[in-house]
């Protein structure tokens, strides 16, 4: 996927990932994500893993590779790692839980633990609403909330809201065979609208 924040070219963000099972109970996935511009460059090499150990838990963990350069300074590593767990509570709700940071990358001020809570419930078989809470040391309390509809078993549409900042976005799915475009738009108060695309390639079971 790609996107410029803000429509700025210093805030591009980019990512490439893929994962795929291992066995019924265990998968895989990896990723690299770059941010920023010359005077400032993040890079992230992501390594997760996921665990179905019953029909009502899912666990998962990742390991991140992370490296910053500011400026003409010599670039900074680190080693981070994140934790998440989901709980299907039935055929329709699902409670999940993510958790940022466990050993923090760097020991700088912005790299410090947060939390997201959220859920999930399938109003109708073709729809579904969403919110969660994000939690960071530091920051006012900020929550979510989304809905998608899929007008068609290839076309759906997408609305969200989030409360702090006061943000809105949009954005539409298509799916056909193996493939799967999505596009976003999401405002800002001062600055322009951001603008996200991302293409995806599934095989195997769906």
């Amino acid at each position: 996927s790609h996107t410029k924040l803000f429509n700025l070219k210093d805030l591009a963000f980019n990512v490439i990932s893929i994962g795929g099972p291992i066995d019924e109970e265990i998968a895989f996935g990896c990723g690299f994500t770059s941010f920023g511009s010359p005077l400032y460059q993040e890079n992230l090499l992501l390594l997760g893993v996921g665990s179905n150990p019953f029909p009502w838990l899912q666990l998962g963990g990742s390991c991140r590779l992370a490296q910053v350069k500011i400026g003409s300074n010599e670039p900074k590593n680190g080693i981070g790692f994140d934790a998440g767990v989901l709980l299907n509570l039935g055929e329709r709700l699902k409670l999940g839980g993510y958790f940022k940071e466990l050993e923090p990358a760097f020991s700088w001020e912005w790299s410090r633990p947060s939390q997201e809570y959220g859920f999930s419930f399938q109003v109708r078989e073709n729809a579904i609403i969403a919110s969660e809470v994000f939690l960071e040391p530091g920051f006012d309390v900020n929550w979510r909330v989304g809905q998608e509809v899929w007008l068609s078993p290839v076309f759906a549409l997408r609305v969200g809201y989030n409360a702090n900042p006061d943000r809105f976005s949009a954005g539409l799915g298509l799916k056909k065979g193996m493939y799967r475009f999505d596009y976003a738009v999401s405002t800002h108060e001062a600055l322009e609208l951001t603008h996200l695309v991302s293409l995806d390639f599934v095989w195997g079971k769906p």
